[in-house]
């Protein structure tokens, strides 16, 4: 049963429940609010940040049916949209005590803006390839039938890769009369008057229209106008005045990509055109932006994941991981993967590993293949991945079971073996190491003129077994013979014991003629 408190005209889910789909959440804060959408901090399983947005229900029939329907496309839309590194994914949609939710992977951290505001505008080297990036994010968004509607620094924020990433997803509206949208937005309309009109600063003049007659149409030319301001807030550090872009005043404009060309002189023309007051002048979508910026912007080398770990509780034979490359900026990336131990590895395109591997792309995933016994004694490695633009370097971190204390059992413990000086027979002995540590077996006996080892010296990781062969030699004779089996770690020693028993009969005759005697 959920427990909800009033929040200005709606009720939101008090912090510290949980709700259930395939996996649970504990529900935190408010963190946003859209035109029909509540999204809250939250916390999966295995305490992984989520974010947690809350379709608002309407109060008729028709409402109702039109926010499912919505809610069933934005899943739909953000479903196709789950691999893409430029926006967060989502995770998994349900539905719980009749409400609608879709979990969304949660970007820590400061935003572009936060960032500006501690440090100052963007250095004039990184903003083509911050604008690309949100670019490619906004193309992903338009190619399914979303706009974003609220394209801001205080809307990016940047991943583990280092790459810039567009969020806050709670004022996309689906673009005007496009196919598979829901067939009526007017409820949406309404409730999202004021909530999805953006940010003054950003807002194209006709944005501000629309609201005052009462009449949003979602174009994706809204979005380009918000990023050519964007680009401008990128270089000067300054949020252009919205009554003069409402005037649709010309020197503002001239004003903005004079700036933004002497900073970035690269940016300028893509910026005059996204910032044209007449939406026909502008980009049609982020698709068409993006291939101009593409031809400006020169490569830039980005790895998804700077850290991958790799569970070696089975102790040998080989695993394998993904690591995948992609170009941050416009071109054409190119680069080599190199590892700094032999027991990393690359799949080659023919199925063969290699020591070394190159890159011709903008995107590719390549196999890393991890020699488990190789690395035995490593708590990690690494791969260097380099390309003109740069060098990354992605660390692979070696997990261990917990440690257990050193054991290593000898099967059997004691024997005893009849033997003739003529018919030497052999015992064979397994050991077994019981530990969670690889180390060194050295098999001593005490008397070693008498019995031979083989192999006296072995390597065992944890989980593994050796044999060793206890051979009498002629000169045995009957008695004990104790072997004594050391068993070296890193962390210490282990010792056990395995006592051989030996009967030596001269010959066979003796034994015959022995026995035939005693019987009588």
């Amino acid at each position: 049963m959920q427990v909800r408190r009033r929040r200005y005209d709606r009720t939101v889910l008090v912090s510290g429940q949980t709700l259930t789909g395939r996996d649970t959440y504990r529900v935190g804060d408010v963190i946003g609010e859209g035109g029909y959408s509540v999204v809250y901090s939250a916390t999966a399983s295995r305490a992984l940040p989520v974010a947690l947005k809350e379709f608002i229900p309407g109060t008729t029939v028709a409402e109702r049916q039109e926010l499912y329907d919505t809610y069933l496309h934005e899943r739909d839309v953000l479903w196709g949209l789950r691999l893409d590194p430029y926006l967060p994914a989502l995770i998994e949609a349900f539905t719980a005590d009749g409400m609608h939710y879709l979990a969304q992977e949660f970007i820590p951290g400061e935003s572009l803006q936060d960032r500006m505001n501690r440090a100052g505008p963007v250095p004039p080297s990184e903003v083509a390839t911050l604008v690309l990036q949100v670019t490619r994010a906004l193309s992903s968004l338009h190619s399914r039938g979303l706009v974003h509607h609220d394209v801001k620094p205080a809307n990016v924020k940047f991943g583990d890769s280092g790459l810039a990433m567009l969020l806050d997803m709670g004022s996309a509206r689906f673009a005007t009369g496009i196919h598979g949208a829901p067939p009526k937005q007017s409820v949406l309309k309404n409730l999202a008057i004021g909530a999805i009109a953006g940010t003054p600063g950003y807002m194209a003049p006709e944005l501000r229209e629309m609201v005052d007659a009462d009449a949003i149409a979602s174009h994706y030319t809204l979005d380009i106008f918000a990023l050519g301001c964007t680009i401008h807030h990128l270089v000067a550090n300054r949020v252009l005045d919205q009554d003069r872009l409402d005037l649709r005043d010309a020197a503002i404009t001239n004003e903005v990509v004079a700036e933004i060309e002497q900073q970035c002189p690269e940016l300028a023309a893509p910026a005059r055109r996204a910032l044209s007051y007449r939406a026909s002048d502008r980009y049609p979508s982020a698709q068409e932006m993006l291939l101009e910026l593409q031809q400006v912007v020169p490569p830039r080398l980005a790895v998804r994941e700077l850290i991958v770990d790799f569970d070696l509780s089975a102790g040998r034979g080989f695993l394998d991981n993904t690591i995948v490359i992609t170009n941050a900026g416009g071109g054409t990336l190119t680069g080599s993967l190199s590892a700094d131990h032999p027991g990393l590895t690359f799949i080659r395109p023919d199925g063969q590993r290699a020591p070394r591997l190159s890159f011709d792309g903008n995107a590719c995933a390549v196999r890393v293949v991890v020699d488990v016994n190789a690395l035995a004694r490593e708590q990690e490695a690494h791969v260097l991945a380099a390309s003109p633009s740069g060098e990354i370097t992605v660390t692979f971190r070696f997990k261990r079971p917990s440690r257990r204390p050193i054991s290593l059992s000898v099967a059997p413990p004691r024997a005893e073996l009849t033997v003739t000086r003529q018919t030497l027979q052999q015992l064979t002995l397994r050991l077994t190491n019981e530990g969670g540590e690889a180390g060194k077996v050295l098999v001593q006996v005490s008397r070693p003129g008498l019995v031979h080892v083989t192999p006296a010296e072995c390597q065992l990781l944890p989980g593994d077994r050796a044999d060793i062969v206890v051979r009498p030699l002629r000169e045995a004779r009957s008695g004990i013979h104790p072997l004594t089996i050391n068993f070296q770690t890193e962390s210490g020693e282990a010792h056990t014991e395995a006592q051989l028993t030996l009967h030596v009969r001269a010959s066979l005759w003796h034994d015959l003629t022995h026995g035939l005697f005693r019987r009588k």
